[in-house]
């Protein structure tokens, strides 16, 4: 099991073992079975039922838990090229799984780098009379600009790099500083 499930509280079933025996079936100790996003764990008196996160309610997950959003980003892009696995809904195979998240990133990539673009604008007008004309105001763009780039290259989006990314940029006067 991967540690991307959520495993809910156990229910003690005292009578378990009488009622398998009258069903027909002996023994049922550490017996696992998956059904759908499902796993279930029998004990001798216990049920586990887990439920494993699909990619997508993971990568949501680490949003709602605030997390980096480089580390959200390079999460995605490990799901996408198939190098983090044991999540539901993910197609083994390369072209099917790219097929189908790619429209999702695409998305992440623009929300991502709208938020942080207005995070930091926000943060750099209240500095930029102190730095007037400092590169350092800009280090925050810098980075933004070539995470878009790489990400954009990584899923082989290079026509939404240069429609709606360089777009997103723009809108915040950054045109001069992506080219």
């Amino acid at each position: 099991m991967t540690e991307h499930a959520v495993l809910e509280r156990s229910h003690e079933v005292l009578e378990l073992r009488c009622q398998l025996l009258k069903s027909g079936i002996h023994n049922f100790n550490s017996s696992v079975i998956k059904y759908k996003q499902n796993i279930v764990f029998l004990g001798s008196k216990t049920i586990q039922r887990g439920r494993l996160f699909s990619w997508k309610e993971y990568i949501e997950h680490l949003k709602e838990e605030r997390f980096d959003w480089l580390a959200i980003l390079k999460v995605a892009l490990e799901i996408y090229n198939g190098e983090l696995r044991g999540y539901a809904n993910v197609p083994d195979e390369k072209e099917v799984r790219e097929a189908m998240l790619k429209k999702y990133m695409k998305e992440l990539i623009k929300e991502s780098i709208e938020s942080v673009l207005l995070k930091f604008r926000q943060k750099d007008q209240k500095v930029v009379e102190l730095l007037e004309g400092s590169e350092d105001s800009y280090q925050a763009y810098v980075i933004a600009i070539k995470v878009a780039i790489e990400f954009c290259l990584n899923i082989s989006a290079t026509d939404f790099l240069f429609s709606e990314i360089i777009a997103v940029f723009k809108n915040h006067g950054l045109w001069l500083k992506f080219i």
